[in-house]
């Protein structure tokens, strides 16, 4: 929230001018942030399970969201389209990467699987 609530005072030392786009782009990355947050343990948790391909699959699909969600959006909302297709991006890995942990075989099962 101090990123946000100082956004004025940190575009002001990058741009020059009228910055109330800058800010307002700021605050929304600010509102992002979180969800990519929460994509980080999941991810982990899936790498160290040894759920590779699951993980591969996860941001392979938020990769073509992501291309596709800019190739539609940017050239009508230009930066604003950029915002929601990030938004749109991490919000769908965060989404895979939950439900990928519910499906995640019972502990038991998982320590007793091999490291390699």
């Amino acid at each position: 929230p101090l990123v946000a609530i100082l956004a004025p005072f940190i575009t002001r030392f990058f741009v020059q001018g009228p910055q109330e786009d800058a800010v307002f782009y700021l605050r929304v990355l600010c509102l992002i942030l979180p969800v990519v947050c929460f994509n980080i343990p999941g991810s982990l948790t899936l790498l160290a399970t040894q759920q590779v391909k699951r993980y591969f699959y996860i941001y392979t699909a938020g990769f073509l969201t992501g291309m596709l969600a800019n190739i539609i959006l940017v050239p009508r909302w230009m930066a604003n389209g950029t915002l929601i297709a990030i938004g749109l991006t991490e919000l769908l890995i965060t989404v895979l990467v939950s439900l990928a942990l519910f499906r995640l075989p019972d502990k038991k099962s998982a320590i007793e699987q091999p490291l390699l």
